[in-house]
């Protein structure tokens, strides 16, 4: 998806298809899904300039990373970040 297209989608639909996308990188392990996510969720960080959103989803990269890597420092399971993103998949489809 082009910058141009992802930065029309409002943050709650871009989450949403982070989610997605998330969601299949832990169905498959595809190394592809997870530079996916990582390219979408860097999409979303680079058009936000509120200070408290941006925090959060940094947060969000690291922790994504923390479970790609297994290092289990914020102790959050693949199950929490997809209950996370269902709350935005949910908002988005209203």
């Amino acid at each position: 998806m082009s910058i141009e297209t992802w930065k029309k989608l409002s943050l709650a639909e871009q989450l949403g298809n982070i989610g997605s996308e998330f969601h299949r990188w832990q169905n498959t392990k595809s190394e592809k899904s997870f530079e996916e996510t990582l390219n979408l969720l860097d999409m979303t960080i680079k058009n936000q300039s509120k200070s408290g959103t941006l925090a959060e989803l940094t947060r969000l990269r690291e922790v994504i990373c923390d479970l790609a890597t297994g290092s289990k420092f914020y102790q959050i399971t693949s199950s929490n970040l997809d209950n996370y993103f269902l709350g935005f998949a949910l908002l988005a489809r209203k």
